[in-house]
């Protein structure tokens, strides 16, 4: 059925969740339900994935961990669905509850939803960032070194330039030289 890498990522997926989210919210994320799912939809999840992390079939250090995490979503799940039931006196309130949980649930999934493309858009501007300060290094470390061999030219133009008038003038300097010396 799966796999046991499979199996670890999910035991390893259920234990990371639980330390990022709390009540409802975890035991919806867990079970992958939302606040109006019916026993019916409850039991379901629950079966599909307690063998999943079950310690006997699991051997991962965390399968306990999230055994407890999906046996605790489903009795929380039960015992609302439960005090639902008794308090709801008529399927019409049960409907509207439904309705009311469906549209916290999609305002919840909306707000999570701006929050990843909110997340994605500073990460990739932080990105743009780097890599142009990246570029704009790489191009001062270029133009650094362009400068230096243009420098390094010019210093080497001048001293043939020098080089080369010493050698014009060498034979006029031996010339007077030669003048003044003699008698």
């Amino acid at each position: 059925m799966f796999t046991n890498v499979q199996n670890h990522s999910f035991v390893q997926s259920i234990v990371r969740v639980s330390n990022e989210r709390f009540g409802f919210d975890l035991y919806c994320h867990v079970l992958n339900l939302n606040l109006s799912s019916t026993e019916k939809d409850v039991t379901k999840a629950y079966r599909k994935f307690i063998l999943r992390c079950h310690p006997d079939k699991n051997k991962y250090p965390d399968a306990p961990a999230a055994f407890r995490i999906i046996t605790k979503a489903k009795d929380e799940f039960e015992t609302r669905n439960a005090l639902i039931n008794e308090f709801a006196t008529s399927p019409e309130d049960r409907a509207e509850e439904a309705k009311e949980c469906k549209e916290a649930q999609e305002a919840k999934d909306a707000q999570e939803a701006k929050d990843r493309a909110e997340t994605e858009a500073h990460t990739r501007a932080s990105f743009n960032m780097f890599f142009k300060a990246q570029q704009d290094r790489q191009a001062a470390q270029e133009k650094a070194e362009h400068d230096a061999r243009k420098a390094k030219a010019q210093a080497q133009k001048k001293q043939d330039e020098m080089l080369l008038f010493i050698y014009h003038l060498t034979p006029l300097l031996v010339q007077m030289i030669q003048i003044q010396t003699s008698p």
